[in-house]
């Protein structure tokens, strides 16, 4: 079923800014799905992630975790950019990982950690937190995780089902 264009507000901003706005205006029994297509790892702040769940009987995020795009970069250069680490990890715990990386496989390991550190700490706003499938290029260069968050068990049940599933298809960009 089509969507009507009468039924859709455009709200233009930051959605980091904007989104408490927004979740203020839903009605707090109604389920909110919020994707954030993250492309740099400063688009998606931790008090923005904290805001989402408060009040709201039921809110699944699916968002994209440029691991190896722009997490991978900013490992190497990590004192330069702790503010984005800071904002978007809401704490230091990403220091210690990223102090042991002198090498191009310490930061494979380290890409690693860091999304275990997310998935962590997202597990503290939500029930169920993981890696629903990987956003490749053509081949195996992977672009980035897509991380799905849920209080629903239902919608777990979903999520582990779609990380037992065989790679590939429709997450290939065709790069």
């Amino acid at each position: 079923q089509r969507v009507r264009p009468a039924t859709v507000d455009l709200i233009e901003g930051d959605a980091n800014a904007r989104a408490p706005w927004v979740l203020r205006t839903i009605d707090a029994q109604a389920w909110v799905c919020t994707y954030a297509d993250v492309e740099n790892p400063s688009q998606l702040l931790w008090r923005t992630l904290e805001a989402l769940p408060r009040g709201h009987g039921s809110v699944d995020l699916y968002a994209l975790f440029p691991l190896n795009m722009g997490w991978g970069r900013m490992i190497s250069d990590w004192r330069n950019c702790a503010g984005v680490f800071r904002s978007a990890f809401g704490n230091d715990e990403w220091r210690p990982i990223c102090k042991r990386v002198t090498t191009n496989a310490q930061n494979k390991q380290a890409r690693v950690e860091l999304l275990e550190l997310y998935l962590e700490r997202l597990r503290t706003l939500w029930t169920y937190a993981g890696v629903v499938t990987d956003v490749n290029r053509v081949g195996d260069a992977k672009l980035y995780r897509m991380i799905f968050a849920t209080n629903n068990e239902a919608a777990k049940r979903i999520a582990e089902h779609l990380q037992r599933r065989p790679k590939g298809g429709q997450t290939d960009l065709g790069l």
